[in-house]
């Protein structure tokens, strides 16, 4: 009779194909043991892996890139489920080359994006149905289009003698595009460009709205510093100003739910073509606005920037909060929406790709320690940071500060 040692590794594939073959049994995203398996998989992923394989995999990533967006583009993932999938109905109802359609078909299918059972026909994965909808296509399309500026980043480094390009005219976006302009700008000439940025932005703020509602009823619903039981105080002229605020939609929403209404006046503020169409109704006042522009709102409770300091400077940031500051009162407070690095490294890819992203537009993400400094340096103490959803891993965090 012989002994057979067990294999450990071929238990774990055993467990790991049971897990991928049931993925109904894995723990929901938001729970702690998902992020340990998701850990435990990358690492084991980068073991498993030859080094030369991973940089093979990473050389030829802008392919796989330029293939989602040509998907995007011929809108594939809307016409999919028209008709039969197969090349020759799905080539005709994309309007293009059923040669070409095969090739494209075969990047998307060996990435993970749909499968292919037999020749010619295709059928839906995970990743193709979440792009079926229309938000998460959205947030997708417009990272991809902002990834191909980095075609000219080396370029555009060398160009600045590989320093760090702060404060550097044109930013990325300006040189890839060989304009002066601001991306802003440049989008007043590019409407279906303008179009995919706005569809993202509204997009993002749609896909995050289970963690902006609760955000935004804390900050509408909290007493002001200076209220006290003496009823004479009163309540502020202005509870909320969302500086930046796009166009609102899940403010507005949750204005408009509030019962009781919330105190005071609720500003929203954006740029006048952001805000054209927008009515905010009896509880919201929409404001045309730009933060490089004076502050016209004096002493409110509340000024909300979401994701607004990541796309610019140290330099431009300080001009925005030397505006915001002298609107403030002491009982104010500014509260900051934004990703922080971790200041002994160790960021994640996604927070490390984002912070070279916003090179484009000559912005950055920042440390908590580059964070406590501009914020120090514009007069304001930071008086908390933390996660704006604990239990997501990577999550944005709320930073509150006051007047020193």
């Amino acid at each position: 009779m012989t002994d057979e040692t067990p294999n450990p590794m071929l238990a774990l594939a055993l467990q790991l194909e049971a897990a991928s073959n049931n993925p109904g049994q894995l723990p929901p995203a938001s729970d702690a043991l998902h992020s340990r398996i998701l850990d435990a998989t990358r690492k084991l992923l980068t073991g498993l892996e030859t080094p030369e394989s991973q940089l093979m995999h990473l050389a030829k990533a802008p392919v796989a890139h330029g293939v989602l967006r040509a998907a995007l583009r011929i809108r594939l993932f809307e016409r999919f489920d028209e008709g039969p999938p197969t090349a020759t109905d799905l080539a005709r109802r994309c309007g293009i080359d059923v040669a070409l359609l095969v090739r494209l078909m075969r990047t998307l299918a060996a990435i993970g994006i749909f499968t292919e059972p037999s020749p010619g026909l295709y059928a839906h994965t995970i990743k193709s149905q979440t792009l079926r909808q229309a938000e998460h296509r959205a947030v997708v399309q417009g990272m991809a289009e902002t990834a191909t500026l980095m075609t000219a980043l080396p370029d555009f480094l060398q160009t600045h003698h590989w320093q760090d390009p702060v404060d550097v005219q044109p930013t990325l976006f300006g040189f890839a595009h060989k304009t002066d302009q601001t991306m802003f700008e440049w989008f007043e000439s590019q409407p279906e460009q303008r179009a995919i940025f706005a569809a993202f932005q509204s997009s993002t703020a749609a896909l995050a709205v289970c963690q902006l509602e609760p955000f935004l009823r804390s900050l509408l619903i909290a007493p002001s510093p200076s209220s006290s039981n003496d009823s004479s105080d009163g309540p502020r002229e202005v509870t909320l100003v969302d500086v930046g605020g796009g166009r609102g939609a899940v403010l507005r929403q949750v204005c408009h739910e509030l019962d009781p209404p919330p105190h005071g006046r609720i500003v929203l503020q954006d740029l006048p073509k952001v805000l054209e169409g927008v009515e905010g109704g009896e509880r919201v006042e929409v404001m045309p606005y730009s933060f490089l522009d004076p502050q016209p709102v004096h002493g409110a409770h509340t000024y909300l920037f979401r994701h607004i300091f990541h796309n610019w400077s140290d330099g431009v940031v300080a001009k925005i909060l030397q505006n915001t500051v002298a609107a403030m009162e002491p009982t104010s407070r500014l509260v900051i929406v934004d990703l922080v690095l971790p200041d002994g490294g160790g960021a994640s890819p996604y927070a490390a790709f984002l912070d070279v992203s916003m090179m484009a537009f000559g912005g950055m993400e920042r440390t908590e320690a580059q964070w406590r400094k501009i914020l120090k340096n514009a007069g304001l103490q930071v008086r908390r940071i933390e996660p704006l959803d604990a239990l997501t891993p990577g999550s944005d965090q709320v930073m509150e500060a006051g007047l020193l």
